[in-house]
């Protein structure tokens, strides 16, 4: 009997420490993986230029038949289907919201999906604001096939 509570006890533990999510210096999450450090490097590298506001840089992660989808409740919406509307919106969005940043506060990868939970956050009127949404990037030959997300919540 004390074995198998030994082992289970020693499995927790295990299971505790490989789950446990690890950050770099910039806060975000450190991948074990060389087959999901790919999909997520490139993720980082995309919010690292939206950061920036710098449009060209979020370009180059984008596949040409790039699509944004919206997902509301039963509902999907596609917002962008190319590259083209896509530097489009986020032209005027930066220039709508010029002090808007996003943190991936924590991310999945599962082969070519990533998933993260991103924190938005800006000046509003009334000081900073903030809204965090769940998103999955589909990652393919190196470029951002497509992105789903889900309404932000505050």
């Amino acid at each position: 009997m004390k074995s198998i509570f030994t082992f289970l006890l020693l499995s927790l533990l295990l299971a505790a420490s490989c789950s446990q999510q690890h950050f770099d210096e910039e806060g975000q999450p450190v991948v074990t993986s060389e087959a999901e450090a790919e999909e997520l490097q490139i993720i980082r590298q995309h919010a690292r230029a939206f950061n920036r506001h710098d449009v060209p840089a979020m370009m180059q992660h984008i596949a040409p038949s790039f699509q944004w989808s919206s997902i509301m409740k039963d509902t999907t919406i596609i917002e962008v289907t190319n590259r083209d509307e896509l530097e489009q919106a986020m032209t005027s969005y930066f220039q709508s919201l010029p002090t808007v940043r996003s943190e991936i506060e924590e991310a999945v990868v599962s082969g070519a999906f990533v998933a993260i939970r991103e924190r938005a956050s800006w000046q509003g009127k009334q000081g900073e604001l903030s809204q965090t949404a769940l998103g999955i990037y589909e990652v393919r030959g190196g470029l951002i096939q497509r992105v789903w997300y889900y309404p932000a919540e505050r």
